[in-house]
């Protein structure tokens, strides 16, 4: 992705964070950033702009891949010369004396992405579409077969945010998004069997802390579908307990759509299986040995 990149052992250029380097090639080659990036409605004056979105936002991940996660660190990677070469979108051994943008700028990009809901969706469409050119780079066309993964976690808040919420489950206060991942033949590993490559988020919303794990699934899973069968001809549904409730089943089978789900505990259930159930490894048959 730049030529200009070489090794040196001069004082003034040593890294700790050369690592980042191999980071900065992988995104080159998937193209993610650069794929939000385009469709982001940027309010600043175009006179006035020296760090592009996509720079920001490569500055933000990056760091946050180097366990940096608080936007303060910025302010010290910012000095980094092998962090300078990979965040900068711009050829030439002089990136590595370009500072980098300060944290009160990385506070503006959070609220250019989530300020208006064009750019929330341009960051979601661009996590599709990276998966996408991956899959089609990799074979020239849709795969047979994937499945997406449906599943919601706990963002931990601190302060007063707006939409966090407790959460009684979780016992915090909390952000409670919804994730979808994709995987060519459902097995994270299967490229190491020699199937396409593919793997990746191609649909997320963010929710506030309080809601039911299954809550906005509808319309969650109408547009995981639509990105999914652009890579994949035929989609299966893996989910959690928390979404194998009557309406979400019965919404996926109306659209004939395959899933699986695990069942919460169920008595009922548990007793017309036990005959199916075999016993662990390691203990007797309940009927002793013959």
């Amino acid at each position: 992705f730049n030529r200009s990149v070489k090794v040196q052992s001069t004082d003034h250029r040593i890294t700790s964070h050369a690592g980042v380097i191999m980071l900065r090639d992988a995104e080159h080659r998937l193209g993610l950033f650069d794929a939000i990036a385009k469709d982001v409605r940027d309010p600043r004056r175009e006179d006035r702009i020296r760090y592009r979105i996509d720079e920001l936002i490569r500055e933000r991940v990056f760091a946050m891949a180097l366990g940096c996660s608080a936007q303060d660190d910025v302010d010290r990677l910012a000095h980094d010369p092998a962090f300078r070469v990979a965040v900068w979108n711009r050829t030439g051994d002089a990136v590595a004396d370009e500072r980098l943008a300060s944290q009160p700028t990385q506070s503006r990009l959070i609220g250019i992405l989530t300020g208006q809901a064009c750019n929330l969706e341009a960051v979601r469409n661009g996590l599709a579409q990276s998966v996408q050119r991956h899959v089609i780079a990799s074979g020239g066309r849709r795969v047979k077969q994937a499945t997406v993964d449906i599943d919601s976690f706990p963002i931990e808040v601190h302060g007063k945010q707006h939409g966090a919420n407790y959460n009684g489950y979780y016992k915090k206060t909390v952000y409670h998004p919804l994730v979808a991942s994709l995987s060519v033949r459902g097995d994270y590993d299967s490229t190491h069997q020699g199937n396409r490559l593919g793997n990746g988020f191609i649909h997320a919303t963010l929710r506030q802390g309080q809601v039911h794990t299954a809550d906005g699934m509808k319309r969650f899973v109408d547009k995981t579908d639509d990105h999914a069968h652009s890579i994949a001809q035929h989609v299966d549904y893996r989910l959690d307990a928390g979404y194998t409730i009557g309406s979400v089943m019965d919404e996926l089978s109306s659209k004939n759509r395959r899933f699986v789900g695990r069942l919460k505990s169920n008595t009922k259930l548990d007793a017309l299986a036990a005959e199916h159930i075999h016993r662990p490894p390691g203990r007797p048959p309940q009927n002793g040995y013959e």
